[in-house]
């Protein structure tokens, strides 16, 4: 459900220092990746995390669409199309509940 994936996001916005996203608008995989990114810079998002760039970059390349998590420890956490949206948002949960732990 889409409000529960919301949720799962806020909190990983807290920790999150940049998710890009980059896809090549033709290829296949552009709709995962429009939807990802749609997902992520809400208003909400921003405005819960402003220092975190959130970013969208198409390039005319043929591979496959990516997504990019990097956290304020450094950190990264690579996206796929083979990744669903569910899996996604509970791998920034996870990572989230981690790093708010330590403080």
């Amino acid at each position: 459900p889409r409000v529960k994936l919301r949720t799962m996001a806020l909190q990983a916005v807290k920790v999150l220092k940049k998710f890009s996203v980059r896809y090549n608008p033709w290829h296949e995989s552009s709709k995962w990746a429009k939807e990802l990114f749609e997902r992520v810079k809400t208003t909400k998002n921003v405005n819960l995390n402003p220092k975190c760039e959130i970013a969208c970059v198409t390039v005319d390349e043929t591979d496959n669409a990516l997504a990019e998590a990097t956290f304020i420890d450094g950190t990264k956490i690579v996206f796929t199309p083979q990744d669903s949206f569910s899996d996604i948002f509970l791998a920034l949960k996870l990572k989230a509940g981690d790093l708010l732990d330590e403080v």
